[in-house]
């Protein structure tokens, strides 16, 4: 997904239970394009048909996506190792509150 994205060609995913397809919709919403995010088969087509039947704004997305996914909070390593961070010392914390002495 991200490939796609930094080489300036939009990605156009559905919203389900598998893995794949959060990791898509995930990945698609944090650069900054919920609006490529279908709920349902059908919605999919139609933004595909959207994006199709516009060429003036595909050579315009297809100009700034790098940027945008620059910018983006996936790229934000130093945010992201924050979060992480804070994840660990949730854990380490219960872990920790819920260990017994002796």
């Amino acid at each position: 997904v991200l490939i796609p994205l930094w080489m300036g060609v939009p990605v156009v995913t559905m919203k389900q239970n598998y893995s794949g397809h959060r990791y898509g919709s995930a990945v698609v919403e944090n650069s900054g394009f919920p609006e490529w995010v279908a709920k349902s088969k059908e919605e999919y087509l139609l933004i595909i048909e959207r994006l199709v039947n516009n060429p003036q704004q595909l050579e315009a997305l297809s100009k700034r996506l790098r940027d945008s996914l620059a910018t983006s909070s996936i790229c934000d390593g130093k945010s992201l190792a924050l979060n992480i961070e804070g994840a660990y010392r949730k854990v380490w914390k219960m872990w920790c509150g819920n260990k017994t002495n002796g």
